[in-house]
């Protein structure tokens, strides 16, 4: 049964096997009209629409202004995450050109790769970024595997001892029907 009323809707199961009450206050300063609510019950859900009679504007602005408080605050929050984040990796990659020029100056002369044409050329920056992102790659790659693996494992430790339990309930239940079958054969001597 639905049951609307100006300050509450309430609903109840009680007429049925599973019994439910359930009573809920519209939000502050809201009273709607109860008679002119519109219901329809499609497919196992219950829909409702009640007019608004009387809503009390403060409430909602001040409900709908702390609303966007709390959400410029997390987009604020967000904006300097992505920054500090930025400035980070900025950091980071400046250290490295940092060492490798370090590691360059000590060595003294500058690598370089052979041309298909027999003359040389300098190894940049993008080529190092690219062997140490194949490199991370790589032992990511191999970390998954140690976890699939260890899941694998898992899985047929799981499977042995449903198999251990299925083998034990069968012993069970032939050792049953051997003490059954002779204490009819007890029964007929």
């Amino acid at each position: 049964t639905f049951n609307p009323t100006a300050s509450a809707f309430l609903m109840d199961t009680l007429k049925f096997s599973k019994k439910y009450l359930l009573g809920k206050p519209y939000p502050e300063g809201l009273t709607v009209d109860p008679e002119a609510g519109e219901v329809v019950f499609d497919g196992g859900v219950l829909r409702f629409k009640l007019p608004v009679v009387q809503a009390d504007d403060s409430t909602w602005a001040s409900k709908k202004a702390s609303r966007q408080a709390e959400s410029d605050e997390v987009e604020e929050h967000k904006e300097n995450k992505k920054q500090r984040k930025l400035q980070q990796q900025m950091r980071e990659k400046g250290k490295g050109k940092q060492q490798h020029q370090q590691q360059a100056s000590k060595k003294g002369k500058k690598r370089s790769l052979e041309d298909e044409d027999g003359g040389s050329r300098g190894v940049d920056d993008e080529s190092i970024d690219s062997a140490s992102a194949l490199a991370l790659v790589d032992r990511i790659a191999e970390e998954q595997d140690k976890v699939a693996d260890s899941r694998l494992q898992q899985d047929q430790l799981k499977q042995d001892k449903i198999r251990e339990m299925e083998e034990a309930h069968l012993e069970r239940k032939t050792k049953k029907k051997k003490r059954q079958v002779a204490l009819l054969a007890e029964g007929r001597a």
